[in-house]
């Protein structure tokens, strides 16, 4: 009802102004048969021209209007009597049922809010009520005849063009006006409000002159926002113009000529704005673009997800596109990598930890073989950005390794294990990531020199939600998909080991290269439904630090503390995660490109830790943490276990 009372009010505006409330897209009829687009202020402007298809061979258009029940479907009555549901960006008509006697060679064409219903008024004076899902008849109502007592009693009318106010689905009351191209005026059919004579007596009530001599090209219609617009056509040079319209007089003020003079144009329907012409972005662009290019006739899903956009405040619009892109998956392969942080950091750390004599001592003799097994917890975000949903991230994994000591200063060993990720993409549901990896890791020490190597291969089977909620809940869509991975990593790090009296310094340097190839997946068939192409994505991943140590001792255990940090810097661009997708519910199913907003490239890890190791115990326990910290990520983790050599 507070939506009503505000139409009514500004439909009021338009009673005493008799002007555009402002400028509006409007679509008109060339007589090539297209579908051209102007600007309301700008009528001779035109900004889409755009052939109908579909249409019975040799038909052309009498009349069309947007239906206020699903806004973005343009319903046309062609000259054999068939209705057409149209998109009015593709020119795309889809007929509905059998056609219908139409006699006269103009119509008006118009839907009356209350009831859904088309009202059809001809330049005969027939009088028709059309269903616009089938197209069938729905009422025969009276002749047109202007009312006894009325200035243009007994004259037979010429209606041409019709025009409902209060313009929303269900709306009331509404009066429909028509205009009479033969006697020059404006009229009511029926009562102001449709009562107490009903727009079905056929009665015309005369409002006043519009003071336009026009031939039966004639247009009008009336916005949602109460916007009244008519274009009349000019007898000496078939020149169609625009006017607005004063509802209490009848009076006409040019705006301007449509398209280009001499050329005429028939019917008039004020459009909505392109979906596509809110998006900010270009990822959202193309979903609006999806969206604007449905086929056929929208299904309640996706007319209700129209009617949700629409209604959403200008800046809000850009961010329910948003969520419609696949924004919610574009840190999918930087949350799969978390993995491989996590295994980098334990093998660094294991591997530095050996150099410095923490991983245990064997009694009797050197320790040829040694080995690890260590559980980890981390958590943490990423922030949103405008193609990129926020992340909520947490995983606990669990990692070992197994190496042979061949000297003092030379290590090689294998490794595997398994992180489990609980991740929130964007969502207020949890997704999960499982992976399991198996690889390698070595160390070489020439002086203080040394070298450390490590990489594995992991697959990952995923478990992923999506949510897409806006508008106050009116649109809240739930998807879920599943997909598998697989990740190939391999690094290496160069530093110097000094040490004195009881502290170490250990400055490094360091690359890593990593490879993720996730599998295409859809998260569903229905309206606003993703299907993904398969994603590689490729990092490249400089690692530039220090560690600081120390060794004392608490009675028979040595305890070796450690801080470190370091600057990382990722050498391949985030913008090269591009991929394609599919957007359902439209039945246009053309691929669309999305890439996503990329994460800073430099970012920072802080550290610290501790192992205790007894003098001749093959035992040895760590307990570590590390931070990664940017001003779009926070991600920390802490690690503990065991290390044993025999």
């Amino acid at each position: 009802m507070f939506i009503r009372s505000k139409l009514s009010a500004s439909l009021a505006l338009a009673l005493v102004s008799g002007g555009a409330a402002h400028a509006v897209p409007v679509n008109f009829l060339d007589n090539a048969n297209r579908l051209i687009r102007v600007d309301s202020a700008t009528p001779g402007t035109v900004s889409s021209t755009t052939a109908l298809t579909g249409l019975q061979a040799g038909e052309t258009l009498l009349g069309f209007d947007y239906r206020p029940a699903s806004p973005r479907v343009l319903y046309g009555l062609g000259s054999t009597g068939r209705v057409y549901a149209i998109n009015p960006l593709t020119g795309g008509a889809t007929a509905l049922g059998a056609p219908v006697v139409i006699t006269g060679t103009a119509a008006g064409v118009d839907f009356n809010p209350s009831v859904d219903r088309i009202r059809v008024v001809t330049s005969a004076g027939q009088d028709l009520r059309l269903n616009p899902d089938n197209g069938a008849l729905a009422a025969t109502d009276a002749p047109l005849a202007y009312a006894a007592g009325d200035a243009g009693f007994g004259t037979a009318p010429r209606v041409t063009a019709a025009a409902y106010t209060n313009n929303l689905p269900g709306a009331t009351p509404t009066t429909l006006y028509v205009i009479d191209t033969g006697r020059g005026v404006l009229a009511t059919q029926g009562s102001v409000n449709s009562a107490p004579v009903s727009p079905n007596s056929g009665q015309l009530f005369t409002v006043g002159a519009t003071g336009v001599t026009s031939t039966d090209a004639a247009g009008f219609d009336i916005g949602r926002d109460g916007t009244v617009l008519a274009s009349f056509t000019s007898p000496a040079t078939g020149t169609t113009s625009l006017y607005s319209l004063n509802l209490a007089t009848g009076a006409a003020t040019l705006i301007g000529t449509v398209g280009t003079a001499g050329q005429t144009y028939t019917g008039l329907a004020i459009a909505l704005p392109s979906v596509a012409s809110f998006g900010t972005t270009a990822n959202q662009t193309a979903v609006g673009g999806a969206l604007d290019n449905f086929v056929g006739v929208p299904g309640a899903g996706l007319g209700a997800l129209f009617a949700s956009i629409d209604g959403l405040a200008p800046g809000a619009r850009a961010d329910a596109l948003s969520q419609l892109t696949p924004a919610a998956y574009s840190l999918l392969p930087e949350v799969t990598l978390r993995t491989v942080e996590f295994q980098q950091d334990t093998l660094q750390r294991y591997l530095r930890d050996f150099r410095d004599g923490g991983t245990g001592n064997r009694v009797g003799g050197d320790a040829k073989i040694g080995s690890f097994l260590v559980a980890s917890g981390r958590e943490g975000r990423y922030d949103a950005a405008t193609d990129r949903s926020r992340v909520e991230y947490g995983a606990a994994g669990v990692i070992g390794g197994v190496d042979l000591r061949l000297r003092e200063n030379l290590l090689v060993g294998i490794t595997g294990g398994y992180d489990d990720a609980r991740v929130r993409l964007g969502s207020t549901r949890n997704s999960k990531i499982e992976n399991w990896f198996v690889g390698g890791y070595a160390t070489a020490r020439l002086g203080p020199g040394f070298i450390d190597l490590f990489g594995s291969y992991g697959e990952a089977d995923y478990d992923l939600r999506r949510t897409v909620q806006f508008g106050g809940g009116t649109t809240a869509l739930d998807f879920a998909s599943t997909t598998e991975s697989r990740t190939y990593f391999g690094g290496g790090t160069v530093g110097i080991n000094i040490k004195a009296g009881g502290f170490v310094l250990e400055p490094f340097a360091g690359a890593r290269y990593a490879r993720v190839k996730i599998d295409g997946f859809s998260d569903g068939t229905g309206i606003g439904a993703l299907t993904l192409g398969r994603t590689t994505y490729e990092s490249v991943l400089g690692n530039f630090g220090a560690k600081v140590g120390g060794e004392f001792t608490v009675g028979n255990a040595t305890v070796r503390p450690e801080v470190r940090g370091a600057y990382r810097y990722e050498f391949k661009d985030d913008r090269e995660a591009a991929f394609s997708f599919g957007f359902a519910g439209t039945g246009n199913n053309g691929a669309l490109a999305f890439t996503p907003t990329p994460l800073r490239r430099s970012y920072y890890t802080a550290g610290a830790g501790f192992t205790v190791s007894g003098a001749t115990s093959p035992l040895s326990l760590v307990v570590d943490y590390t931070g990664e910290f940017a001003k779009d990520r926070n991600i920390n983790g802490i690690t503990g276990g065991l290390r044993l050599v025999f």
